[in-house]
């Protein structure tokens, strides 16, 4: 049996900055069959440090329309910050949906903060 999930039309999901370099990675063929197992396979043996560039490109443009968007409400905007000090940005799309317990974060906040403040765990981010 197969699972059954929500799904994406992969070429308009997928980001300007990923999608150029999945275009000059595995050429166009990615868009018609982006479950093929080999896609996978010829995109991690390929790619490396490109896919971490084109991903933080994607989050800072995100985060450049969501200031805007934000000044453009009368708020502040996104707190500013260079790594590593760059402030935490927690996002939810669509809607805060309750099955998704994000309340859970917010429920012990010596908690959070420890697991926010922890040196190895910030490293990997």
């Amino acid at each position: 049996m197969a699972a059954i999930t929500n799904g994406v039309h992969t070429a308009t999901w997928v980001g300007p900055e990923m999608g150029g370099l999945f275009d000059r990675v595995l050429q166009a063929g990615w868009r018609g069959v982006p479950d093929d197992p080999a896609t996978g396979v010829a995109w991690c043996t390929r790619t490396r440090g490109r896919s971490w560039e084109a991903r933080t490109a994607q989050r800072a443009r995100l985060l450049e329309r969501v200031d805007a968007m934000a000044r453009a409400e009368g708020l502040a905007g996104l707190p500013r910050g260079s790594p590593p000090n760059a402030p935490l940005v927690l996002g939810f799309a669509r809607r805060f949906a309750t099955y998704k317990r994000a309340g859970l974060l917010l429920a012990d906040p010596e908690r959070l903060m420890a697991l926010l403040a922890e040196p190895a765990r910030l490293a990997r981010w």
